[in-house]
């Protein structure tokens, strides 16, 4: 399971960021993504809405598993971990449907950070909104992919810092390669695709070719990323279904 922003240039440099100790031991994290389309009755929403809500097609998940495994993607991506284990309840927020279309799911990342990750289809005014926050006893970062060209960083007891996607000025090498345009024209969900399928085009042909790239010089997901999105949906399952106990996610 990917999602393209984790291929964004400021979602890059997040992820390089906190690498390189900007927020040095990372302490909690919170992480959501909201919509709103699934508050009213599904059947005025179309066909996309009503397979999203039959157990037959997508399982013992709906809103988590629809969204959720991309919040959880983007929290992996940017802290370089993941949950040790969670604990989850599903609600339904919006009209009377078969299943979620709101979790909250409370986690431990790898280190022992407590963290929230909270998705929603059911909540008037949001539109696409999947922000990250990530604290450590260094630092925080702040990044939002309805406003994706800013990364706010700040430093402990220091003035805060907005990185905006262009060239120079703070942007890290690893992710001013994903960078195509000049400061003040907008890079958002295409350009992120992009990105994606040039790396996975590039990974391709090197394989092709028979020679091996440089260090670092593709970011992609891997089948193991999709499994772990998939075990994040089976562990938070679980865990609402013994009423909200903790769960290990395993493989």
């Amino acid at each position: 399971m990917t999602y393209p922003y984790a291929h964004h240039a400021m979602v890059r440099q997040a992820k390089h960021m906190i690498r390189n100790g900007a927020v040095r031991t990372i302490r909690q994290a919170h992480v959501e993504y909201a919509q709103e389309w699934a508050t009213s009755e599904l059947p005025d929403r179309g066909k996309g809405a009503i397979w999203r809500q039959d157990p037959e097609k997508v399982g013992r998940a709906s809103t988590t598993a629809d969204i959720g495994t991309h919040a959880y993607h983007l929290l992996h991506t940017i802290t370089g971990q993941d949950s040790a284990r969670v604990r989850a309840e599903f609600h339904n927020c919006g009209a009377p449907k078969p299943m979620e279309d709101t979790a909250y799911v409370n986690f431990r990342l790898e280190n022992g950070a407590p963290g929230i990750l909270w998705v929603t289809q059911a909540a008037p005014g949001q539109y696409c909104g999947l922000r990250i926050r990530v604290w450590g006893d260094k630092g925080g970062l702040d990044w939002d992919q309805e406003r994706p060209e800013v990364l706010r960083y700040v430093p402990l007891g220091e003035q805060e810092q907005i990185f905006v996607r262009g060239h120079g000025n703070g942007i890290l090498p690893e992710a001013e390669r994903l960078i195509h345009l000049p400061r003040g024209h907008g890079e958002a969900a295409v350009d992120a695709w992009a990105n994606l399928y040039a790396e996975a085009g590039l990974a391709i042909a090197a394989r092709r070719a028979g020679y091996a790239l440089p260090a670092g010089s593709v970011e992609l997901s891997g089948v193991e990323d999709g499994l772990k999105g998939m075990l994040f949906i089976d562990a938070c399952a679980d865990s609402h279904e013994s009423g909200g106990s903790w769960v290990s996610m395993r493989q």
